[in-house]
């Protein structure tokens, strides 16, 4: 269900040098579905070697690797030939310390092509080990993306339309209305992969909310042996809040009062090592790139999905629900920005904020493309003022402004002077949520118009 990572996946396959793939991600996004389907595209044949099932192939990864191809093909009944052959190495969390092992079986048959996978668990997404990128390369997944969804929901053709246009370039009304509902089905499913699978089958909201329900009956069951005994609540209370909270600055006085600071903190960090949870920090925005000037005190939350996040706010079942509230397109926007740039970054993303006695500015958003740094506002409806955009614009020197809302697509020239004396000009790139995808192509294109 991950196409962009499929189609980097095929560009690896037929590389002149192919280092080991490690893919991360949290539970449940699709990581064994996608090598799979990669495995059934690209290769002859695929073996597995589940950590979990099959604990005693540890021992060889990690202490006889000469042997590992002999008795990979003694457990599986399956040859493996280098060149033909994809090897994959399913639930690496379960003996992290096998990640060591890849570079060396990489060295020993430079011609096969090795996969590793393995869930972002809180004890292992700690380890050194498992973040150094060191002989692999590694692979960020997460969610599906709505321009993904489009595709399993055999809309090609619209997933295709939304490609190709251009800035400036409008959406019919008609389209425009049927992208729009589209995106509202989506943003209540979600885009864990199970979910969409019942969604495709059933068409029913309510299958659906099971899935979901089931997938964070899993998390809480794994975070809950991480955790000391009376975690287990406070982690039931962040998981709560956190949906309603997506664009806010995180104060932990909201989560509970009566908490503190530290158990907060250490209950926020378990959920983000286990990939239920992302801290979107502050950024002085001043450089690229961005984490050079990272507050790592003052930050906001991003919630694993927006599926999940819809059902944690009450709402997936799809019901009486016409206008869905601002913090479901934060956390849409903030996913899509946050797995945007490729498959083979961390995952990073920030935001901007200039607290003065009289009047604090704050943009929802900030990302860098290139040398440029680019401010994005989220903002319900069709309308919303851009006080704070204008002001980091200002402050920047930034030409480019981007604002998603529901309105169709717009590229407007804007001026004018602030309160402050100073004076803007700049093109504003107003989006509907639903192109959330197709944002990095269409900034790269005006940069590249700039230039000519």
């Amino acid at each position: 269900m991950h196409k962009d990572p499929l189609d980097q996946l095929l560009l690896w396959r037929h590389g002149p040098v192919h280092k080991p793939i490690l893919i991360r991600g949290a539970r449940g996004v699709g990581k064994t579905t996608l090598v799979h389907e990669f495995a059934r595209l690209a290769f002859s044949s695929l073996v597995t070697v589940n950590l979990l099932q099959q604990p005693e192939m540890a021992h060889l990864l990690l202490h006889s690797p000469l042997d590992l191809l002999s008795h990979v093909e003694l457990h599986t009944g399956k040859q493996v030939i280098p060149g033909q052959t994809l090897l994959f190495i399913d639930e690496l969390q379960a003996v992290p310390q096998v990640r060591g092992s890849l570079p060396l079986i990489n060295e020993l048959w430079p011609t096969l092509h090795l996969i590793a996978s393995g869930a972002e668990i809180g004890p292992v997404a700690a380890l050194s080990d498992w973040k150094r990128s060191d002989g692999v390369e590694q692979f960020f997944l997460g969610p599906v993306s709505f321009d993904n969804f489009l595709v399993f929901m055999g809309e090609t053709r619209l997933q295709a339309f939304l490609g190709a246009l251009l800035p400036g370039e409008t959406v019919p009304d008609d389209l425009h209305k049927k992208l729009s509902q589209l995106l509202q089905t989506y943003q209540l499913v979600g885009g864990m992969p199970e979910a969409i699978a019942t969604w495709l089958e059933t068409g029913s909201y309510g299958q659906v909310e099971a899935v979901k329900k089931k997938i964070m009956a899993t998390f809480m069951a794994e975070l809950e042996t991480q955790g000391r005994r009376h975690d287990a609540s406070l982690l039931n209370e962040l998981i709560a809040k956190i949906p309603k909270m997506v664009g806010e600055k995180l104060k932990y006085v909201k989560i509970d009062p009566n908490r503190r600071a530290r158990d907060v903190t250490r209950g926020l960090k378990l959920l983000t090592l286990n990939g239920l949870a992302y801290q979107v920090r502050h950024s002085h925005a001043n450089m690229v790139p961005l984490g050079v000037e990272c507050n790592n005190r003052n930050f906001r939350a991003l919630f694993l999905d927006v599926g999940l996040a819809a059902t944690q706010l009450g709402i997936g079942t799809g019901r009486n629900h016409p206008d869905l509230p601002i913090c479901l397109h934060q956390q849409l926007v903030g996913q899509h920005l946050l797995y945007a740039p490729s498959v083979r970054l961390k995952p990073r993303l920030y935001y901007w904020s200039r607290p003065k006695p009289t009047a604090t500015a704050q943009v929802d958003y900030v990302f860098s493309l290139g040398r440029h740094i680019l401010p994005v506002e989220v903002k319900s409806g069709k309308s919303g003022t851009l006080r704070a955009m204008h002001r980091f614009l200002a402050e920047k020197k930034s030409v480019l402004g981007l604002r998603f809302n529901s309105a169709p697509p717009s590229l407007t020239h804007e001026q004018g002077a602030l309160a402050e004396g100073d004076w803007l000009d700049y093109k504003l790139l107003s989006l509907p949520y639903y192109m959330v995808g197709q944002v990095h192509r269409l900034c790269r294109t005006l940069f590249l118009q700039e230039e000519m």
